[in-house]
């Protein structure tokens, strides 16, 4: 759960930055600046704390998601958690493409873990919080957010403002070459 708080950080701090600009607030700002919080917060910040959680506090994570503590393959989630954390958090620096990169690196082992989830509570029964509560939903509710915050920004990015003159003189052309 304490990742949620994380979430909340990256929301709130993105609204403040908005709120601190002055002038006119363009739509792919915005989307870039909520888009930059929640990847540094909510991939880097919230995968850091994975990793923590598997490779420090392992046996009691693993009786949070329903399994046997002790097991070996625990520390390569939690390997693979750092390195999702360093993407997030290299995004602050690195844009664009790096984030799209990372976006799908989260995506990719978010959605492959619900279905680990989905397939632990068919077959096993397993319905421990860690397994079948809001960890599944995030799993499966997180990359979908990213990739359309992602998507939008790069539409309101390539749209450009065109000024209302511009906008009169290709009216005044288009209308000349008619005639």
């Amino acid at each position: 759960m304490h990742y949620l708080v994380l979430i909340v950080i990256a929301l709130i701090g993105a609204t403040i930055k908005v709120l601190k600009k002055r002038g006119e607030k363009k739509a792919s700002y915005i989307l870039r600046i909520y888009l930059l919080w929640l990847i540094a917060w909510g991939i880097g910040a919230v995968s850091i704390l994975g990793f923590v959680a598997h490779a420090f506090a392992a046996d009691h994570t693993a009786m949070y998601i329903g399994w046997l503590p002790g097991s070996p393959f625990q520390f390569e989630i939690a390997v693979a958690n750092l390195a999702m954390g360093v993407l997030g958090l290299m995004c602050i620096w690195l844009e664009d493409q790096f984030w799209l990169a990372t976006i799908v690196s989260m995506t990719v082992f978010s959605w492959g873990a619900a279905y680990g989830h989905i397939r632990d509570i068919m077959i096993n029964h397993n319905y421990a919080p860690g397994n079948a509560g809001a960890p599944l939903y995030m799993d499966l509710i997180a990359p979908a957010v990213f990739i359309i915050l992602f998507i939008a920004y790069k539409v309101t990015k390539r749209h450009k403002a065109v000024p209302a003159k511009a906008k009169a003189k290709t009216r005044t052309k288009a209308k000349a070459k008619r005639k």
